[in-house]
This record gives structure tokens, C-alpha cells and sequence, in this order.
């Protein structure tokens, strides 16, 4: 069996539009198990409730959150609060795991790999914590992971921090239900500074393929 990777970038677009383009891809991935997506973007500001969330982790009340026009949204991936807007690079891997074995606690494993890999290109040396989901560099966190799974198709995905201009909200939020602090690649490697936002994605999907497809696959950019 060929396998096919869409990859779609959607560019900065809202927390619910994403969500339904998700929700078309998983639809068609779940009736050809060859087929995977990658879905890339940033988002409005939005905060996120995954499953094991509490909400003592949400630190502001949403008459503030509306003032700063930060969306709150419930979802049933998995994992505590988060935050998600413009100075990040969020990816959706809509995946097959029929083709890439169905083993869920290893495809988490290779989401952090990917992130490790990428972060690794801008010479940070990140780390995994166990039972932890998500990428750390010493004790901040870099990368927050949440993941949901329809027969046997994953959405939803990871959000990597990129720009520090955009990481206040965090303020509002105790991320995955902890008091730990939120770090991003310009703090940690500051030439990514000079990067467009097009040279990161790049470096992310190039991550991805040798995670996930070391021997290669067909690739459909921007293809739904």
C-alpha cells in the first residue's frame, strides 16, 4: 500500500476553524489507511480545556478573558489547560496509525522526537519528562502535547512557543495543571529571531519526515 502525506498549511486562523479541518481530514484518513495529514498554524488567542483539565487552572476569570479576546474552548483531546496564539507553530498530525502501528504511547513518543529534532536544528538540547507529555529545555517548557484518537486516527496535536512577545497570556493559565514556567525558541536560541515564520515550518516538516517516514513518502502539499 502507497502511502500519501497532505500537508496543509493553514496559516493564523481560529481555534475552530482548524478544528473542522481536522475533523474533514480524520473523516477521509479513517476510510484509506494510507493516508496521513499534516495540518500547520498558528491561532487567535485561544485557551484550550483537554480532558484532565481543572478549572483552578484557569487563573482568569472570562470577564478578563474577553477583554483580551482570548477565546476559551473545551475539547476532549487529552491533557490539562493551554494556551495557543500567534507566536507559536501549532501542528495537527491527522495520522493513520493502522500504517504506523497501532501503539499510541509510542506515537507520543515520536511527537516529542519531532519537537527534540527541530529544537535540535537551533542547537537546544530539550529533554522529555516522563508522564509528562510535551518538551522541556531544564525546567521550562517548550512544547505542549495533547492528542485524541478516532478509530485509530490522531487529531489534535502540539504547540511549539516561538516568539517571546507572545507569551504573557500564559500568565492566565497554570499549563497541563502545573505551577512550572513557559519558555519559547527566541529566548533559548536567539538567531531564530531572523527566521520567517515559512523557514520554521520548514524545519518542522523536515523533522516529521524523518521521524515518522525515514524511508520516504508521497507528499501533496497544501491539498485537501
Amino acid at each position: 500500500m502507497e502511502e500519501v502525506l497532505r500537508v496543509i498549511d493553514l496559516g493564523r486562523t481560529s481555534f475552530d476553524a482548524a478544528l473542522r479541518v481536522q475533523k474533514e481530514c480524520l473523516a477521509e484518513a479513517a476510510g484509506n489507511p494510507g493516508l496521513h495529514f499534516l495540518i500547520f498554524c498558528s491561532h487567535h488567542p485561544v485557551i484550550t480545556c483537554g480532558t484532565s483539565h481543572r478549572a483552578s487552572d484557569i487563573l482568569a476569570d472570562p470577564r478578563i478573558l474577553k477583554e483580551k479576546n482570548i477565546d476559551l474552548r473545551y475539547v476532549n483531546r487529552g491533557g490539562g489547560v493551554s494556551y495557543h496564539g500567534p507566536g507559536q507553530i501549532t501542528v495537527y498530525p491527522v495520522c493513520n496509525l493502522a500504517c504506523l502501528g497501532r501503539d499510541i504511547g509510542r506515537f507520543l513518543g515520536r511527537l516529542e522526537e519531532c519537537v527534540l529534532g527541530f529544537l535540535g536544528s537551533f542547537g537546544i538540547a530539550a529533554s522529555r519528562r516522563e508522564g509528562l507529555p510535551g518538551v522541556w529545555t531544564d525546567n521550562r517548557k517548550i512544547c505542549s502535547i495533547g492528542v485524541a484518537f478516532s478509530r485509530w486516527v490522531s487529531f489534535h496535536g502540539l504547540s511549539v512557543n516561538i516568539r517571546s512577545a507572545d507569551m504573557q497570556p500564559y500568565s492566565l493559565i497554570r499549563p497541563c495543571g502545573m505551577d512550572i514556567k513557559m519558555t519559547c525558541l527566541e529566548e533559548e536560541a536567539p538567531r531564530a529571531r531572523e527566521l520567517a515564520y515559512s523557514d520554521l515550518l520548514e524545519e518542522m516538516k523536515k523533522s516529521f519526515l524523518k521521524v515518522f517516514w525515514p524511508r520516504g513518502i508521497r507528499i501533496e502539499e497544501n491539498k485537501r
